[in-house]
């Protein structure tokens, strides 16, 4: 019993309290979650890859690499079994573990846990925006799990747990496209231990040794990210989306991180006092800490995806600088020990807390808790209004309830919620599959949304029957001049447009505005 209740130390509570306040204000709203849970179904259905797209009539057998196929059953099968609730849960259960890892990351190199833990909840905040029901939650996992074996490698020598990376990279190479940054810190890290190795003036054999395991280990990860069912086709994804640029002009996450937004403000923060404190060490950082930290860092400022990736590279970093600077003394665990007794005598009249200091740690578990749950339903209240303006929730189903069937033009991001609800009955224009679509269709679709030249000629190619749109985008109120295009439902934020065809009259006499 005792050792149950002072298994929660302030730590274990903090790590707990951000698990609950992930469960309880997470939203499912991120466009892309709703056609990976789509295309979960469709491969725990089928038990089958499909061999081209199956989810547009725009792009219907174009070959689709399905490189988050492992993650999108798992996403489905949670949701089957638990509802939406499960998806929340397993999200925010990725995310902490990813959180503890990175910890664990910084007290190995610290020994200090409440620096450790302390500096990781202060990184964790750009970190957050990482944090959705898409396949990406587990890059960020799988990526921390990378950087923990690096570190015990680096900083404690040890080469047994090196092997965890070639199975680790089984499951990632199957479960998310950011394989290739664990990949790519691998191949980086690895080069610069050789590199400070080989410039040494004396060399130790000892080393020697374990940056031969570390060599092995890095040629059996790269052997092992082609378990997958592409094989090497596999490897050529990453590059064909680094290489599409009109994706990465219009998808907001591959821009750069605007720095007006708070998260964003963060990170630049947490790295200009990373960096100018690394200048104040006992030690200078080497080859590896530099090469590591400034390849993930500046990805950070090229794209606004990559800054959880950054901030995670970053955190090692930063408690070596932190172990190696004058004021750590302040956080050693002696210093700590006089600041708790001092904290108990004013708290306690000098006397011990002792056991109490668990007791208030559990009725503190218990209040976190109550609290979230009394919060929760208000905090969901208005979802669907909150839902809506990201994804076409009434519009949708108001395209369910007046019987609209046809081809359809949408907007970009409200493709995923479309294949949710529509599939296989419709299928949509477009959605967040930019890989799959190409620069050039991106392109098109691009002009016809914006109204821009030859936007009637690209529009007119693929017979339209009705769009769903914002209410305010150009295409919308070029379709409304034009006339040919009846407004069948409007609210808040979406509108929709029906071709004034015979086979729609009973529709738009019933719904016409």
């Amino acid at each position: 019993m005792t050792n149950t209740l002072q298994w929660l130390n302030l730590r274990r509570l903090g790590f707990i309290a951000v698990f609950l306040s992930l469960l309880t204000l997470l939203q499912l709203s991120d466009p892309d979650y709703f056609w990976h849970l789509r295309t979960g179904q469709y491969l725990f259905e089928q038990r089958t890859l499909p061999v081209g797209d199956i989810f547009s009539y725009t792009q219907a057998g174009q070959p689709w690499i399905l490189h988050e196929w492992l993650f999108e059953i798992l996403l489905y099968c949670i949701h089957a079994m638990l509802g939406p609730f499960g998806v929340k849960l397993i999200t925010s259960l990725l995310a902490t573990a990813t959180l503890v890892t990175v910890y664990t990351t910084a007290n190995r190199i610290l020994d200090r846990p409440y620096a450790a833990f302390f500096l990781t909840l202060l990184f964790f905040i750009p970190a957050y925006m990482g944090v959705s029901p898409r396949p990406q939650i587990a890059t960020l996992l799988l990526f921390a799990l990378f950087l923990r074996v690096l570190t015990e490698f680096k900083y404690s020598h040890t080469t047994r747990t090196l092997w965890l990376m070639p199975p680790l990279m089984m499951v990632w190479t199957n479960a998310h496209g950011g394989y290739v940054t664990g990949l790519a810190l691998l191949l980086l890290f690895t080069a610069c231990e050789w590199l400070i190795y080989l410039i040494r003036p004396h060399r130790d054999a000892a080393q020697n040794h374990r940056l031969v395991t570390l060599l092995l280990v890095t040629v059996t990860t790269i052997l092992a990210s082609l378990v997958n069912p592409y094989f090497i086709e596999h490897w050529l994804y990453p590059f064909k989306v680094l290489g599409m640029e009109a994706a990465k002009s219009y998808v907001s996450e591959w821009h750069s991180p605007d720095f007006h937004s708070f998260p964003f403000q963060v990170y630049l923060v947490l790295v200009f006092v990373t960096m100018t404190a690394a200048m104040y060490r006992r030690m200078r950082p080497d080859i590896t800490e530099l090469a590591v930290m400034l390849f993930f860092v500046t990805a950070g400022f090229v794209s606004s995806r990559h800054i959880p990736l950054a901030v995670i590279a970053l955190i090692p970093f930063a408690a070596v600088t932190t172990a190696q600077l004058p004021f750590t003394q302040l956080l050693s665990s002696e210093g700590i020990g006089r600041l708790s007794e001092h904290y108990r005598r004013f708290a306690r009249s000098g006397s011990d807390l002792g056991r109490t200091e668990f007791i208030l740690n559990w009725l503190l578990l218990a209040l976190i808790a109550l609290g979230l749950l009394l919060y929760y339903p208000v905090f969901h209240a208005a979802d669907i209004e909150k839902v809506n303006k990201i994804v076409p929730v009434k519009a949708t189903e108001f395209i369910i309830q007046a019987g609209i069937n046809g081809r359809m033009l949408n907007t970009y991001h409200y493709g995923g919620y479309l294949i949710q609800w529509l599939y296989p009955n419709q299928k949509v224009f477009i959605d967040g599959r930019a890989d799959m679509y190409g620069d050039k269709f991106l392109q098109e679709y691009i002009t016809i949304s914006s109204g821009g030249a030859e936007w009637e000629e690209k529009f007119e190619k693929y017979k339209i029957d009705y769009v769903v749109s914002a209410h305010d985008a150009p295409l919308v109120q070029l379709l409304t001049m034009r006339g040919d295009f009846k407004l069948v439902y409007k609210d808040e934020v979406n509108s929709v447009l029906l071709k004034d065809d015979p086979k729609f009259a009973q529709i738009i006499a019933r719904y016409g505005k």
